[in-house]
């Protein structure tokens, strides 16, 4: 597999809804959290990692539906490699892994 990393202080050049890859530090990892989709007024699953690279920026990745609820967290300070990551510009920059 081949990756083309950009770091997360790259990400503010990235348009919305562009992939990227990624390889970042895991600085926390939330709990599995439910919330209701306005939109389809069902409920959804998600959680939130923060990531950190060298560059000293960090940002969020959510996980939903499956890949959240299935996550394996690893230990704190954990490298992370990411491939073909969503970015989004809801609540700020962040990335997003849609896989239900």
């Amino acid at each position: 597999m081949r990756y083309s990393f950009v770091t997360i202080g790259d990400l503010a050049n990235v348009n919305e809804r562009e992939t990227v890859d990624l390889l970042a530090i895991i600085q926390d990892v939330g709990e599995v959290t439910s919330i209701h989709s306005q939109k389809t007024n069902r409920p959804l699953i998600k959680r939130e990692v923060t990531l950190v690279d060298p560059t000293a920026f960090s940002t969020r990745l959510t996980l939903w539906g499956t890949t959240a609820e299935t996550f394996q967290v690893p230990a704190q300070n954990s490298v992370i490699a990411l491939k073909n990551v969503t970015v989004s510009n809801f609540n700020g920059m962040h990335l997003v892994v849609l896989v239900y």
